[in-house]
């Protein structure tokens, strides 16, 4: 078995208890093990080990006509990634091992067409362990990928957000969280993509928040969190006997909790996994998210638990929109987050997204005196749209800093073709109404973007090795 990183030894607690249930007995146990050391167990029992047939490509089907392909691949002249390519060219020619994605952004990668579309292809392509993250949207009444869903019959939930600290409910790994105080608390977890049954669930809650049990599943195993691992985090695991499509999970009382629960529960979303080897996806966005809102040192610990080999970031949309920017101060924030994620996340290598062009909003107030009229005038409001150039400013901006500071870019401005491209991807119909978001079909143009620049940066380091 090929574990792609050996882990960090403070989180040993918490990997042998998951261990424990992953084996047949802990005494088996020769050393601690990882949740991604555990899954990796899992697959090399579920699926032997088969090569892929015929070389890899990076052929994709794009739509929209003004791609520049030759700048589609990832910026890394210092080679950070060579590590992630040896490992998902290994999941290519059939090794059990699984390699954790994680893509932080705004409200680009929220609504989940742009990375469910580059996490399909990656799955099909090198394999597909599990659905990965998945947040609570619909109890928060938001918008969400549309290939799950999370009920609950709770109605008294209030919501947190990083975009809006002030509100008193805590947030954490998925930039939100659920609280309530209701006497009895349940999810409902549904899938609906063609490949995404899964038989192991982590579920991520508050310090003193109530655990849940699985119900109507004979023979699941849980695991309770009993300890914290980041700031206000337990993290509880459900071993399934069998793949499923939907689990209901259902709070136990007070007097059952392995630990203390008191006041308010707090939940902050789910990662599914299948047992197989491949790659899993966890895609978090927020609406309205900037670089700042992320910079906490809480989030990102909690964030790193996922422990995924890469980090793509897509921010900086809503950092340039509007009349005032300033690429300086648009740094120093960059900046602070990607320090503080080098900081607690050491083992995972940051790629740096550019936003694509978009459009401001601008309406035009002319006022006429009526001709032949003193007092009397008509007030004549015209709405239309501009380019964005900060849109432009701030991709500069990320450009120079990830290559003064030796970070992979993923360059999707340029790659879209820069500086007045804001017009094609309205003449293609690639824009949503506001032309700030992109139409469904936009999305997954920008999502076969990032699948076909990893592949081909991955062709290029073998093609780099052979030399």
């Amino acid at each position: 078995m090929t574990i792609w990183k050996k882990r960090s030894a403070n989180r040993a607690p918490f990997w042998a208890a998951l261990c424990c249930l992953c084996m047949a007995t802990a005494a088996q146990a020769e050393r601690p093990h990882s949740p991604i050391e555990n899954r990796n167990l899992a697959a090399e029992k579920a699926a032997p080990e088969k090569k892929k047939t015929g070389p890899l490509t990076d052929q994709v089907d794009l739509t929209m006509t003004f791609a520049v392909d030759s700048l589609c691949r990832i910026i890394d002249p210092r080679h950070t990634l060579d590590e992630f390519w040896e490992n998902l060219l290994s999941l290519y020619n059939g090794k059990d091992t699984i390699l954790p994605i994680a893509h932080l952004g705004d409200s680009h990668i929220q609504g989940g067409f742009y990375t469910n579309e580059t996490m399909n292809l990656l799955r099909r392509t090198f394999g597909n362990a599990g659905r990965g993250w998945i947040a609570p949207y619909r109890p928060a009444r938001e918008n969400g990928p549309s290939d799950y869903r999370i009920f609950s019959q709770v109605k008294s939930w209030s919501v947190g957000r990083c975009t809006r600290p002030q509100s008193g409910t805590p947030w954490g790994l998925g930039g939100m969280g659920l609280q309530t105080d209701a006497a009895t608390i349940d999810f409902t977890i549904a899938v609906n993509g063609a490949d995404d049954d899964f038989t192991q669930v982590l579920m991520y809650r508050g310090e003193y928040a109530r655990p849940m049990l699985p119900e109507g599943i004979r023979n699941a195993r849980t695991a309770w969190g009993k300890d914290t691992y980041a700031p206000d985090l337990t993290v509880d695991s459900f071993f399934l006997p069998e793949a499923v499509r939907e689990l209901r999970l259902q709070s136990v009382s007070r007097s059952e909790a392995p630990t203390s629960v008191t006041g308010a529960s707090c939940y902050y979303g789910f990662s599914l996994f299948n047992g197989r080897p491949g790659v899993v996806y966890h895609a978090i966005g927020r609406n309205g998210a900037t670089y700042s809102q992320y910079t906490s040192e809480r989030f990102v610990r909690q964030l790193s638990l996922l422990e995924p080999a890469i980090l793509i970031i897509s921010l900086g949309t809503n950092e340039s929109y509007g009349t005032h920017f300033s690429a300086s101060d648009f740094i120093t924030r960059v900046d602070r987050f990607v320090r503080l994620a080098q900081r607690y996340m050491p083992l995972t290598t940051i790629v740096l997204t550019t936003p694509a062009e978009n459009y401001l909003a601008a309406r035009t107030t002319v006022t006429r005196r009526a001709k032949g009229k003193k007092r009397r005038t008509t007030t004549t409001v015209t709405r239309g749209y501009t380019r964005n150039v900060h849109v432009g400013e701030a991709a500069e901006a990320i450009l120079d800093y990830a290559a003064r500071e030796g970070l992979a870019c993923f360059d999707l401005y340029g790659m879209t073709g820069g500086t007045g491209s804001c017009e094609r991807w309205q003449a293609e119909g690639l824009f949503s109404h506001d032309r700030v978001h992109y139409s469904a079909s936009g999305y997954r143009e920008q999502g076969r973007l990032l699948y076909k620049a990893l592949v081909r940066s991955a062709l290029d380091y073998q093609q780099r090795k052979r030399k």
